[in-house]
């Protein structure tokens, strides 16, 4: 054991200190390192309990225990849990447990639970709006996808009206159509978009964008960001070019713009209704369209 102490302090210095590129490589490594020495009875029970890992996960956020857990500066007993969430204790209990066994909370005695890593990353508002969405649209989704696939010879998906969407829930809409008469799932959608491109390099990275754009006109569309949720890349824009002229477009379907007007636009940002299924209304040369 010692020498498996020893690695683990390695990689976590080498992870510390690579860059994103590095981590992630860190990451496949360890996990192609834990693959390389399963039994088949390893994978098999790996793979198969993969749905009720996600649905432990769901439980618990209803139940708030990660946040609970990372709130609380100890650990915390099982009858307090029970007491904060008003669940039976037996059953909290069980899900606690397996949550513990998959590394997502610490039990570091009988009927005593704590916060680790995993934890505190899901109780994070836009981390758990990202389980909330993929389990509650995509879930059903999922379970369709091999008949799916089955019915239709194995072809590649060719349209974007006919996919495992439509026939998962039954409608004729693009899934954004249908998001958007779904208020809760939008709010989830767009809570973790924020999530899933907030470590994500964008075109501000490596785009000569001040350089580029310095005499800019006014009146011209410097940056459309289409599909844009919330507005927060426009809004990153604003501020990393202050100084730079020119309009700054957020586009979406209506119920996304509505929103993101609700929760405020950043100073200078133009709100538009569009559907990236029809031409481009922007017209005229612009500086870096971006598609989320």
């Amino acid at each position: 054991m010692d020498a498996l102490n020893s690695l683990a302090s390695e990689v976590t210095k080498a992870a510390a200190a690579a860059d994103e590129a590095g981590r992630k490589q860190i990451l496949d490594s360890l996990r192609d390192l834990q693959y390389s020495i399963e039994t088949p009875e390893d994978t098999m029970q790996r793979v198969i309990h993969l749905h009720l890992v996600l649905a432990i996960i769901r439980t618990a956020l209803d139940l708030k225990l990660f946040n609970i857990l990372t709130d609380n500066n100890d650990t915390i007993q099982l009858d307090a849990l029970a007491s904060k969430t008003g669940a039976d204790p037996i059953l909290l209990g069980r899900i606690l447990r397996m949550l513990s066994s998959l590394g997502i909370v610490k039990e570091t005695g009988e009927n005593c639970f704590g916060a680790n890593q995993i934890t505190r990353n899901l109780s994070i508002p836009e981390i758990q709006a990202g389980v909330y969405h993929n389990y509650d649209v995509f879930g059903q989704v999922f379970q369709v996808m091999p008949g799916f696939f089955e019915k239709n010879g194995y072809q590649n998906v060719t349209e974007t009206h006919n996919t495992v969407f439509q026939q998962a829930w039954n409608t004729d809409l693009s899934m954004w159509a249908w998001l958007h008469q779904h208020p809760r799932e939008t709010a989830h959608f767009n809570r973790f978009m924020i999530a899933q491109r907030s470590s994500t390099p964008n075109c501000f990275n490596f785009y000569p964008i001040e350089e580029q754009c310095k005499n800019w006109p006014a009146e011209k569309p410097i940056f459309v960001d289409m599909g844009g949720a919330s507005g927060q890349q426009c809004a990153e824009f604003k501020k990393r070019f202050p100084l730079l002229r020119g309009r700054v477009i957020l586009q979406d379907m209506p119920a996304v713009i509505e929103d993101a007007r609700l929760q405020g636009l950043a100073e200078g940002v133009e709100a538009m209704v569009h559907d990236f299924y029809t031409p481009q209304v922007v017209k005229g040369e612009f500086a870096a369209p971006l598609l989320d």
